[in-house]
């Protein structure tokens, strides 16, 4: 079995953060938040589930991850390998072009151009 698929997300700030979360496991916040979208900037993240895989392996931004970042790509990998019935080994690999640290005022500004602003209310229409 060899599955690829990748997606690619704008990073998102919030504006106003939501308090708590419902489920801890899963991260899905207790209330909503009103956020910004940095259309300027992307991720793109690509996993592949394949049987030839030893082990997981997850790559961000070009540097194999280690300690707590690999153990929580990890844990939704076994999630998803639990819901879907798979025991396949996955392959991730992630990289973005938004900063890692704080941004300093004038950057911030400069990436605004460009943006949309969006407001989760804690429920899909």
């Amino acid at each position: 079995m060899d599955s690829t698929a990748v997606a690619a997300a704008h990073p998102n700030i919030a504006l106003i953060k939501y308090w708590g979360n419902r489920d801890d496991g899963l991260r899905i916040p207790q209330n909503g938040s009103i956020s910004m979208t940095l259309a300027g900037l992307h991720t793109v993240t690509r996993v592949r589930f394949g049987d030839d895989l030893p082990s997981d392996s997850v790559v961000l931004h070009g540097l194999p991850a280690t300690g707590e970042a690999r153990a929580r790509v990890t844990r939704h990998l076994d999630l998803v390998r639990h819901l879907a019935g798979l025991s396949a080994r996955a392959e991730v690999v992630s990289v973005s072009d938004f900063p890692g640290s704080l941004l300093r005022l004038p950057a911030l500004i400069l990436l605004l151009v460009g943006t949309t602003i969006t407001v989760n209310l804690g429920f899909q229409v």
